[in-house]
């Protein structure tokens, strides 16, 4: 990813004509474009796999997400209370 930025800065170095600079930096983006596009629809298509698989469950899934958001939440809950009583002591 660091090709974007490091090529331009080296073309320039190096004092290349204005015609190859904009056929290298072309290739360039059309590398970087296609790179990012192909990890991202791998990303999405292997998320689509997964919920697809985990679909079935999903009201367990529900449970488990509502039992950690609880212990979370009163466990801040608890911190803060905590922290309040022992700054407003009198």
């Amino acid at each position: 990813m660091g090709f974007r930025t490091i090529l331009p800065i080296a073309v320039g170095v190096r004092a290349y004509p204005i015609w190859k600079y904009v056929l290298i930096n072309l290739v360039a983006c059309f590398i970087w474009a296609m790179l990012v596009a192909t990890i991202g629809f791998q990303i999405s298509h292997y998320l689509h796999l997964f919920w697809a698989k985990m679909l079935p469950y999903h009201q367990d899934i529900y449970i488990v997400i509502a039992v950690i958001l609880c212990i979370v939440f009163f466990r801040v809950l608890y911190t803060v209370l905590k922290w309040w009583c022992k700054h407003h002591q009198h």
